[in-house]
């Protein structure tokens, strides 16, 4: 068989995903975080976890409180930067915050968690077998 009457699985997959329009959505939507996080500055940025505009609201997404204050503090910065890069019109600014979990060395420690299902029953059929 001849190579050329074959398309690579490069393009064929290249092709659907340029015609794709959830793949399309998805890269504005990268783009967009891209630009927010640009205009906030690498201290905020690490905080952004989200970006969507909406009905000419920009809605970011950070993980805590603190870090929606700070963006509201440079609120004007923000606004103008991303019109000029996303060419559209913002009139406003909505933040919500996702807390991450914080997890310290003390909660991961066996000694403060009762064990598994999966260990105690483990654990139950090691001793049947030792009998």
């Amino acid at each position: 068989m001849k190579r050329d009457k074959f398309e690579s699985l490069t393009s064929i997959v290249s092709r659907n995903l340029i015609n794709n329009p959830v793949s399309a959505r998805l890269s504005r939507q990268t783009q967009l975080l891209r630009h927010v996080k640009t205009a906030l500055g690498p201290t905020i940025s690490a905080h952004c976890l989200g970006a969507s505009i909406t009905d000419s609201t920009l809605t970011v997404t950070l993980d805590s409180p603190t870090w929606a204050t700070r963006l509201h503090l440079q609120q004007q910065h923000v606004v103008t930067i991303i019109q000029e890069k996303e060419n559209q019109t913002i009139h406003d600014i909505k933040t919500r915050v996702r807390q991450t979990p914080k997890i310290s060395i003390e909660d991961i420690s066996q000694d403060n968690h009762e064990p598994s299902v999966a260990t105690t029953h483990l654990d139950e059929i090691k001793r049947k077998l030792n009998r």
